[in-house]
């Protein structure tokens, strides 16, 4: 997974997450707020694994190849 993470913003946003839905599934930014209110911001990325009949195959990326 690590892999996904060094590749170009670009290819990363083929799998960003779909607005307005409630399942956080696919690439995106997360963000908490500290105690002292400071930011702290990550990329992120979320697959559903079970059941395997809700797994949404567009964002389980082709590269790297070995994610898959």
């Amino acid at each position: 997974m690590a892999g996904f993470f060094e590749l170009p913003l670009e290819v990363k946003k083929a799998y960003s997450m779909l607005p307005n839905r409630n399942i956080l599934e696919g690439y995106g930014q997360s963000f908490a707020v500290s105690e002292e209110q400071k930011l702290d911001w990550a990329d992120m990325f979320g697959l559903l694994l079970r059941p395997i009949a809700w797994r949404d195959m567009r964002f389980w990326p082709a590269h790297p190849p070995s994610f898959r």
